[in-house]
């Protein structure tokens, strides 16, 4: 069975008069223990298909299955089984120290007291936080924050974790950190974790899978390794020795034009090939997805 099931999930809003397709037609399935990633231009609808997914918007058409059990139009205690941090929103208490907003959040989510405490303690050790727990959070760093609120966000081990740009504003050190973070929680513990991202490179080292979304509709799905097959035209980057003179040329050729690439300089002496394969980024803005 999968743990979430998308199923021709519909959204229009109107702004100044004009209707809006956010979401159209939309059905995915995901599994445990994978890591999704969503992507897209600005206005493809990431954000509201997350947001739905976790309750706070209300399809017009479609429903959400979680576990085989539908969650519209009301049967809002399988939100227990989702955890979701938001961009852009508080996801805890800014006021609160860590092991407050542990409290606070366990008691408002009905998960027993020390197991929830034992349990992040647990996580803040493990993510080098332990000395930060009786600190208010407002005066962490931005990355503290974002791990501290995951780790608020799985206390009631959610079946799926719904992370929106989760390494938005993270230094390199503390991205790095929150990605591992992400690897652990879907392999380690068995979620499905989606995640939404404007930085490809953040998708392809993390992701299993990838959605691709434009103007509230899937154009693409599928793991990363058969879109970069698909799609990845292989740079070559060639050694050459011309008379006395060494010269480098990077070309990118198609899988099946190396043969006549090497035809044309075959009177040039190779000494050494390269191979650097398309990274997902190039391939979406050299194929105009963005645009």
């Amino acid at each position: 069975m999968k743990t979430l099931v998308l199923q021709r999930l519909h959204k229009n809003f109107k702004n100044s008069g004009k209707l809006i397709n956010a979401l159209s037609d939309v059905s995915l399935e995901f599994d445990s223990s994978k890591v999704y990633g969503i992507i897209g231009p600005n206005g493809a609808g990431k954000t509201t298909l997350i947001k739905t997914v976790c309750g706070l918007i209300y399809p017009d058409e479609g429903n959400v299955f979680i576990n085989g059990e539908s969650l519209y139009p009301e049967n809002f205690r399988l939100l227990s089984q989702i955890g979701a941090i938001l961009e852009g929103s508080r996801n805890i208490f800014w006021n609160f120290t860590p092991i407050q907003n542990v409290k606070y959040f366990a008691m408002l989510k009905g998960v027993n007291l020390k197991t929830a405490i034992d349990r992040a303690v647990q996580l803040f050790r493990l993510f080098g936080l332990e000395d930060k727990i009786n600190s208010p959070v407002r005066n962490l760093s931005q990355g503290m924050k974002q791990k501290i609120a995951i780790i608020i966000s799985t206390l009631h081990n959610p079946t799926v974790l719904l992370l929106d740009e989760p390494t938005l504003g993270l230094d390199p050190v503390s991205s790095q950190n929150m990605q591992k973070l992400i690897k652990e929680l879907s392999y380690n513990d068995g979620k499905t974790v989606i995640l939404t991202s404007h930085h490809l490179d953040i998708i392809e080292k993390n992701c299993d899978y990838l959605v691709f979304m434009k103007g509230g509709k899937i154009l693409s799905f599928d793991t990363i390794d058969n879109i970069k097959s698909r799609f990845s035209e292989k740079t070559y980057i060639i050694t050459l020795k011309d008379g006395n003179d060494i010269k480098k040329i990077e070309k990118k050729i198609p899988k099946d034009g190396f043969g006549s690439f090497m035809q044309t300089i075959n009177t040039l002496k190779v000494i050494d090939i390269e191979t650097r394969e398309a990274t997902l980024e190039e391939i979406f803005i050299e194929r105009g997805s963005y645009s």
